[in-house]
C-alpha cells in the first residue's frame, strides 16, 4: 500500500492575504517565478541509453512563506506523445502558483506507438516510475524549493491521470531518481483517467477528485464510475464531477476543473477535511 502522508493543518497559513481573497483558494499572487527544464531524474530509454527527465517549476514570486504545498501535473497523450509544455497543464500550474502552491509540470518517458501497442503495461510502468521520481525530487529538495514535504499532491489528464492514480495507489517505486525519499502523495486529481487495478486502492490512501465525461469513448465513463465505486468500498475520500454529454479531454471545462481542484485540494491538503462529495 502506498504510504499516505499525514495532513498538516495550515492554521494561520490559510489566513486571508488580500481583502476577501484567501491563499490556496484565490489568485493572491500576480508575479510568478518560473524555472524551466529542471532535471529531476534519469532512466533508460527505449535504446537503453539514459533519458534526462525534466520538469518546469512555477512558484509565487516574493512569497513570505517558505513551506508551501506542492502540486505535480502530468500531461496526457496516450503514453506516446505530449510534453510538460501542454497548454492546459501549464495554465493550471500557473493558476495554482498564483494561489500560493509550488507547481510542477513534468515530462516522462514516452513509448513509440508500436511499443505501446505491444506492451502498454510497460509504458504505464515507466511513466509511473518517472512521476514517482518527480515526487521524490520535490521532497528531497523541499527546503531549497520552499516546499512542505508533507503536502505534495499530484494530478493529470488521460494518460497523465492514469499515471497519477498509479503513483497514489500502486507500490512499484522504480529507479528514476532521488532514492531514499517517499513518493507518497496527499491527494490526487484524476481528469478522465482510470486505475488499471482497482484493488490497488486501499483504505486510508490519498483522497481523490474524479472528473469524467459521460460520452468519453477513449477512456470509457464506466471506468470513472468504477473508480468511484472502489473509493466508496475502500472508504477513500473522493469527489466526483461527471460531465454530462462531454467526450474525452473536455478542456472547455477548464475553469470548472480549476475551481473544483482548488476547492478539493484546499479541503483535503490544506485544512484536512475528508468528507466524500458526489455530484449528481
Amino acid at each position: 500500500m502506498a504510504r499516505v502522508l499525514a495532513v498538516v493543518l495550515a492554521g494561520s497559513v490559510v489566513a486571508a492575504v488580500a481583502g476577501a481573497q484567501e491563499r490556496y483558494l484565490d489568485p493572491v499572487f500576480g508575479e510568478l517565478t518560473e524555472i524551466r527544464n529542471v532535471e529531476y531524474g534519469s532512466a533508460p530509454g527505449a535504446d537503453g541509453r539514459p533519458v534526462s527527465l525534466r520538469l518546469d517549476l512555477y512558484a509565487p514570486a516574493a512569497d513570505p512563506i517558505d513551506s508551501r504545498p506542492a502540486l505535480i501535473w502530468i500531461h496526457g497523450g496516450g503514453f506516446v506523445s505530449g510534453s510538460k509544455t501542454n497548454t492546459q497543464f501549464v495554465e493550471l500550474a500557473r493558476r495554482f502558483a498564483r494561489r500560493g502552491y509550488v507547481s510542477a509540470s513534468i515530462d516522462y518517458r514516452l513509448a513509440t506507438p508500436a511499443s505501446f501497442a505491444a506492451d502498454p503495461a510497460s509504458a504505464m510502468r515507466n511513466a509511473m516510475h518517472d512521476a514517482r521520481a518527480a515526487v521524490r525530487y520535490l521532497r528531497a529538495n523541499a527546503a531549497l524549493l520552499g516546499i512542505d514535504p508533507e503536502r505534495i499532491a499530484i494530478g493529470g489528464g488521460s494518460a497523465g491521470a492514469y499515471t497519477a492514480l498509479l503513483v497514489a495507489y500502486e507500490e512499484d517505486e522504480g529507479h528514476s531518481g532521488s532514492p531514499g525519499y517517499s513518493s507518497g502523495v496527499s491527494a490526487v486529481v484524476d481528469l478522465w483517467g482510470a486505475l488499471p487495478d482497482l484493488e490497488a486502492m486501499e483504505p486510508g490512501e490519498a483522497p481523490l477528485l474524479i472528473v469524467h465525461g459521460s460520452e468519453d469513448r477513449t477512456v470509457p465513463y464506466a471506468r470513472g464510475v468504477a473508480l468511484v465505486a472502489r473509493a466508496e468500498q475502500a472508504g477513500v475520500p473522493y469527489e466526483f464531477h461527471p460531465l454530462v454529454g462531454a467526450g474525452h479531454s473536455p478542456w472547455q471545462y477548464l475553469d470548472d476543473i480549476d475551481r473544483w481542484s482548488a476547492d478539493f485540494l484546499y479541503r483535503h491538503v490544506i485544512v484536512g477535511l475528508t468528507r466524500p462529495v458526489r455530484d449528481r
